[in-house]
């Protein structure tokens, strides 16, 4: 079965209390791109608001073993180590900046009903993010609203 053509089911959100709001795929960018991200791989996300040293909102990852529960800071948005492995497990493609179509612009794509799609981004990373929420989710996505600037 071809990438394209695999059927995903929409993303629940974690937690009934948040306030989302759609947003437009290519317009997401930081901790609201790592949610959609996160949410179009179905992972167990939570967010992480101000307190303590935590100015801003974020984004974290539940990781559940079968005898250890642990948290850690989901940023694909940043880390292309988390963001790389979708090249293969979702036939992905990226080109960082310089490349044919930008000087400054990265582009990753993937190819839907034959047709090549293309995502852009400051970063490889936040190309690759794109491409795989409009992949999995499309245009519009719903985030939460504390992750907007």
């Amino acid at each position: 079965m071809n990438h394209a053509e695999r059927t995903y089911p929409a993303p629940q959100p974690r937690d009934d209390s948040l306030d989302l709001m759609g947003v437009r795929t290519d317009n997401l960018e930081g901790e609201a791109l790592a949610w959609a991200a996160g949410n179009a791989e179905g992972l167990d996300l939570f967010l992480e608001g101000p307190s303590g040293y935590l100015t801003d909102w974020r984004v974290f990852r539940r990781y559940a073993g079968q005898a250890l529960v642990f948290t850690k800071r989901y940023n694909p948005h940043e880390d292309l180590s988390l963001a790389a492995p979708w090249i293969d497990s979702h036939g992905l493609a990226v080109q960082g900046a310089p490349n044919q179509v930008s000087d400054d612009v990265a582009v990753a794509g993937f190819r839907r009903n034959g047709l090549l799609n293309w995502s852009t981004g400051t970063t490889a990373a936040t190309a690759l993010c794109r491409a795989l929420i409009r992949l999995r989710l499309g245009d519009i996505v719903q985030v939460p609203k504390v992750l907007l600037r």
